[in-house]
């Protein structure tokens, strides 16, 4: 609906709108989540609605004249701040910003664990990194997914056709992820399709590829956290994390932590040796 007022109506302060609709419209199990919305010239903005599912009307204080709208949805509460675990309901398969939209600004890293890649099982979206770290690019149906929050808030899908998801979801908890150039040094030249790896008190806990990024050689590794098969023994806060490029041990040192990604430089690892000097 589009609501206007001509010169000389009163000022629409304090006044509601109210929509019916017809419940064989609304789509199978989302009555309880209408909502009106309005646009505000760049999105479309919930409203607090009061609902009334047995006469079939939703009401909300108006924004002023504008356009709006009786929207469903599902409605999925995720904790914060922190990490929370969800399933993806909604059976389609859209981008992680477009699935996120409604909590755009108060989520920043997202994991996903695909078992079907034995060699970099976790593969991450996060909102603050280089687009050539992410290789998260869209969400599942069914599929289990590790969110970053600043605070506890309401994630509001776009249903039309939804299902429980039936597939049990992978309680792991998510890696550290870490990511940067890799550095040249005396007899060390990186070159693209080297083995990037982690290492947590001798024990092999993350892998990856290097990349060419521009001028750049680049590396993505996600260090899995401490857990059960494989992972036993890997991060946990006060692990210290070393890495490996080729063969050839890297000169960093980094704590393992999960609270976001990091940027960390890797290059060889050499020794300089100072001249000694006596004084007779």
């Amino acid at each position: 609906y589009r609501l206007t007022a001509s010169a000389t109506a009163p000022d629409l302060s304090g006044s509601s709108i109210s929509i019916y609709y017809a419940g064989r419209d609304v789509p199978p199990g989302e009555e309880n989540w209408l909502r009106i919305y309005y646009w505000n010239g760049t999105l479309w903005r919930q409203l607090p609605t009061t609902l009334d599912v047995y006469h079939n009307f939703a009401s909300a204080p108006t924004q002023g004249p504008g356009l709006y709208a009786l929207l469903s949805s599902l409605e999925i509460p995720l904790y914060g701040p922190g990490w929370d675990l969800f399933a993806y309901p909604v059976q389609a398969t859209p981008l992680v910003t477009q699935a996120l939209a409604s909590i755009d600004g108060y989520y920043s890293t997202v994991y996903w664990y695909n078992g079907s890649d034995l060699a970099d099982p976790w593969k991450v979206y996060d909102v603050n990194v280089p687009t050539w770290v992410n290789d998260l690019s869209a969400l599942k149906f069914g599929e289990a997914y590790w969110i970053s929050l600043t605070h506890s808030i309401t994630l509001s899908l776009n249903g039309g056709s939804t299902s429980s998801p039936n597939r049990s979801m992978n309680v792991q908890s998510p890696p550290a992820t870490f990511y940067g150039s890799v550095l040249a040094g005396p007899g060390f030249t990186p070159t693209p399709g080297m083995s990037a790896t982690a290492w947590i008190d001798g024990k092999l806990c993350g892998q990856g590829t290097t990349l060419q990024n521009g001028d750049e050689v680049v590396y993505s590794i996600n260090v899995l956290a401490d857990g059960p098969g494989g992972a036993n023994g890997c991060g946990a806060p006060g692990r210290n994390v070393t890495f490996k490029i080729g063969s050839q041990f890297i000169n960093a040192v980094h704590e393992w932590d999960n609270n976001r990604l990091w940027e960390l430089a890797l290059g060889a690892q050499y020794r300089v040796y100072l001249p000694l000097v006596r004084k007779n």
